[in-house]
């Protein structure tokens, strides 16, 4: 069993129709076709992933050896479909955040550096957001179906090292789960609060989904009760991720408070969060867009995701060795500017995700 991002069904919410538009979102990036109604889209195991990527077992991972070149942008751009996800993308944005990853597992968003090879690329956050930073960074690959059972292994033709994306995703979930305390909490002394409790507890819920790992359950479930006693006046970000978390955890199969759940989803519903031309607000942007015309699915559709893909795999470093792969923090933006290089990385992975798996389990089906 693998990872996929698929949307959300159920009851419509206000603040799912209030949420602003998506040209104030992703500014130059694509044309935007309207208001944005909804955001929370929870990651969603599904049986027929591509069994590539390892599963939840040992036995469903397949050794191999891959030095296969990454596709160039001119080629990806001729070659993808409408709404497919381009896999030299997706594959370079992981090298790189193999290749910054801390020997002790995690993302350091402010000397990340220190695993470069050449010139130390730029792009620094801060260390207040290492928890949340690591999270995600570890998310993006259980969203492209890396487990820790995968035992795939590649050359990285940056430094020629022989490298397992397997190996990545165990050392990061290691090091999250040896942060957790006793009552499930990550905050520590961290000003990031909630959202970085938010953040660690999606990451350890997919991951106990995906694997149905004993060893990942009774973190999840601490990390699940401590967020969903822990809401009391979050807002914005921290309160989408914390919803869309705890949702997660939902179909993960973990016991999760219906009344704290019910209750952030009311807040919400007064307060929709404000998608920004962030990382993150691309992501959320994106994922409403899908969801706005999953049911349309028509030539606005194709127009929109062909023209965010043309910019993100523009915007992606390519031929400029240890950069290879990344994108870079715009500015002093949202949460950008705390979560730096690492961040914008994986959250613009995500939101290519986003778009192969809604074309996947979506618009294909009608093709």
């Amino acid at each position: 069993m693998a990872l996929v991002l698929a949307v959300l069904l159920g009851e419509e919410r206000p603040w799912r129709r209030a949420s602003s538009s998506l040209e104030a979102a992703l500014p130059g990036r694509a044309p935007a076709p309207g208001p944005a109604p909804d955001l929370l889209v929870p990651f969603v195991p599904v049986a027929d992933a591509p069994a590539r990527r390892g599963g939840g077992s040992p036995e469903d991972s397949v050794a191999a050896e891959s030095s296969a070149p990454i596709p160039s942008a001119a080629s990806e751009a001729a070659e993808w479909p409408a709404t497919v996800a381009t896999p030299g993308t997706d594959e370079l944005a992981l090298r790189w955040l193999v290749r910054h990853q801390s020997e002790d597992g995690h993302w350091d968003p402010c000397g990340f550096g220190a695993g470069c090879t050449d010139l130390v690329c730029p792009g620094a956050g801060s260390r207040e957001l290492e928890v949340g930073v690591t999270a995600i960074a570890t998310e993006a690959f259980l969203a492209s179906f890396y487990t820790p059972q995968n035992r795939a292994s590649y050359v990285d033709p940056v430094d020629g090292k022989t490298r397992r994306y397997g190996e990545t995703v165990r050392r990061a979930m290691k090091w999250l789960i040896e942060r957790q305390d006793d009552a499930g909490s990550f905050r520590g002394s961290s000003s990031a609060g909630v959202f970085e409790q938010a953040l660690a507890t999606l990451t350890l819920a997919d991951a106990y989904g995906i694997t149905n790992a004993v060893a990942y359950r009774a973190p999840a479930a601490k990390a699940v009760s401590c967020l969903a006693t822990g809401l009391e006046g979050a807002r914005g970000e921290a309160l989408f991720v914390a919803v869309l978390a705890l949702e997660t955890a939902k179909v993960s199969g973990l016991d999760v408070d219906a009344e704290a759940l019910a209750r952030a989803h009311g807040a919400l519903d007064a307060e929709p969060p404000a998608s920004g031309a962030d990382a993150l607000g691309r992501y959320q942007a994106t994922r409403a867009f899908i969801v706005t015309q999953r049911a349309r699915r028509d030539e606005t559709w194709r127009t929109w995701t062909v023209a965010l893909r043309d910019s993100l795999v523009a915007e992606q470093r390519r031929d400029q060795g240890c950069l290879d792969g990344s994108w870079d923090p715009l500015g002093g933006l949202g949460w950008d500017a705390a979560g730096g290089r690492v961040w914008v990385t994986a959250w613009d992975l995500l939101t290519l995700g986003s778009l192969q798996h809604a074309w996947r389990f979506s618009w294909k089906k009608d093709d």
